[in-house]
């Protein structure tokens, strides 16, 4: 009866050991490209733009406990031949965060291996064009909300889902009128600035601590010439009170006057998430300067002090 028992058990065995799956020690039986993620960009109501604005992507993929797990990076070439990503991962809990276009406009400042040690930080003296995120979330959000994709990858089974990005950059356009500077002969529109932004974010949408000024000369702005303007892609700011344009000559690099943009936006009646770009004028009126948002309620506008 003992032998028997012997038997039946090894043949138990060396059937189980047949039988095809992911054993907990050993995921070589487990399927090729089981996690495969599809990028879209649904910019325009519903319509996906993702091909017209992102050329890069970085997918940062973190493990349950939100220790780095692996960093993909995708080329424009790589996203026009595949608009999404396709893995071959362990079974398990991942956590997925996505930025675009980081590879041309901002550096990744890495502290550590962990989600909270990464940050998105600004190179340059103005952001050339808009970051993305995703998976997307509506912004301002609470500090303590976390900004992932969770996804669990079973043993036998392949997962396939799609995953939203948002711009996570305001476009601010500043027009300025009326203001007159030369250097001699020709018109020299205004040294236009932004002074104490955020410097970049970390990955949870939070600001980084660090400040930075955003500078650009002023552009013919409709063809006329004492009109001008200014493009800035910037980091979500209504959040931050302390941020302030402020206008220089360039003939003699004298400052001309400051501008508070909460003051602004607060004056104005203005919803910050409501319109894009936020549009801001400011015009030389007969020795004051007056500031307006086209279309919001305050006719007058804002005067600040010279």
């Amino acid at each position: 009866m003992r032998y028997n028992g012997y038997i039946v058990s090894f043949l138990l065995l060396f059937v189980f050991c047949l039988v095809p799956g992911c054993m907990k020690e050993d995921y070589s039986d487990c399927p090729e490209d089981n996690f495969t993620l599809h990028f879209i960009y649904p910019a325009e109501g519903s319509k996906d733009v993702f091909s017209a604005y992102i050329r890069t992507v970085s997918v940062y993929l973190f493990r349950e406990d939100f220790l780095l797990h692996s960093i993909r990076e995708l080329d424009k070439p790589a996203l026009e031949e595949f608009q999404g990503i396709t893995m071959t991962l362990d079974p398990g809990v991942y956590h997925v965060l996505c930025w675009g276009n980081i590879e041309n406009e901002g550096t990744v400042r890495v502290h550590g291996t962990s989600w909270e040690e990464f940050s998105i930080v600004q190179g340059e003296s103005f952001w050339p064009e808009p970051l993305y995120y995703a998976p997307a979330v509506e912004l301002p959000h609470e500090r303590e909300e976390y900004s992932f994709f969770t996804v669990t990858i079973p043993e036998r089974e392949s997962v396939e889902t799609t995953i939203p990005f948002r711009d996570i950059s305001r476009t601010v356009k500043i027009v300025v009128t009326g203001f007159s500077d030369t250097d001699g002969e020709d018109y020299l529109p205004p040294l236009i600035t932004v002074t104490n932004l955020p410097r970049g974010n970390d990955f949870y949408l939070n600001h980084t601590n660090e400040r930075i000024t955003y500078q650009k000369n002023g552009s013919p702005y409709e063809q006329d010439e004492l009109t001008s303007g200014v493009l800035f892609y910037t980091p979500w700011f209504f959040v931050d009170p302390g941020m302030d344009i402020v206008l220089y000559r360039q003939s003699n690099g004298s400052h001309v006057c400051t501008v508070n943009i909460r003051e602004v936006l607060e004056e104005e009646g203005y919803d910050p998430g409501a319109m894009e770009p936020i549009e801001i004028h400011i015009g030389f009126i007969n020795g004051q300067v007056v500031v307006t948002i086209p279309g919001w309620s305050n006719p007058g506008g804002y005067t600040p002090e010279l």
